[in-house]
């Protein structure tokens, strides 16, 4: 397996809240030891907030929120 597919199997299991400390130490390693995992780190990281922001939007729907913050575009 290839660091960059490691980091891809650690980032679901964190995503999904499946990740225990090993998986945290071993994330942590290959973000320190590589910028390109660094960067692929960042481009999930804004992938994965802006689907959230997504499905918060379907989720709140017309309900509408006055106070609700607009997403940041990446």
């Amino acid at each position: 397996m290839s660091a960059s597919e490691e980091l891809i199997e650690l980032l679901h299991r964190v995503t999904e809240e499946k990740a225990d400390t090993e998986d945290y130490s071993r994330l942590s390693d290959l973000l320190r030891s590589s910028p390109e995992l660094l960067d692929e780190y960042l481009e999930w990281s804004a992938t994965t907030a802006a689907l959230y922001w997504e499905y918060r939007e379907q989720q709140v729907g017309d309900r509408g929120a006055s106070n609700a913050i607009d997403p940041v575009t990446v």
